[in-house]
């Protein structure tokens, strides 16, 4: 018996508004990462030009309007950080799963936020 494979949903509903499109192509990518607890490489421009490389613990991605985002611990910050997918240049899915810590879960950030 054949197994299916995941296939993008282009056209889901996340909060009642439909999903929009993700130009950055790294949305799926994340997304996988997040039900899988596997930490990731990113390089990043912020909003001044500054390219930064980082390892993250990705807990969520969401929209807010046209704007995919991917909420993580940063563990260079040792904190919690918001991340444009359209501002990444590079990701790469690292090794390994990340353990489940107190204080840089998801329910921790929605906690501080």
């Amino acid at each position: 018996m054949a197994i299916a494979q995941e296939a993008p949903v282009l056209d889901a509903l996340v909060f009642g508004t439909p999903a929009p499109p993700d130009p950055s192509g790294w949305r799926i990518r994340f997304e996988r990462a997040v039900r899988a607890r596997r930490r990731v490489r990113l390089c990043y421009e912020d909003a001044g030009a500054k390219i930064t490389e980082r390892r993250v613990r990705p807990l969520e991605v969401n929209h807010v309007g046209q704007e995919w985002r991917l909420i993580a611990w940063c563990e260079l910050r040792r904190d919690f950080r918001v991340f444009r997918l359209d501002r990444m240049t590079s990701v790469t899915v690292l090794r390994g799963v990340f353990p489940e810590e107190p204080g840089r879960t998801l329910v921790d950030y929605r906690e501080v936020v």
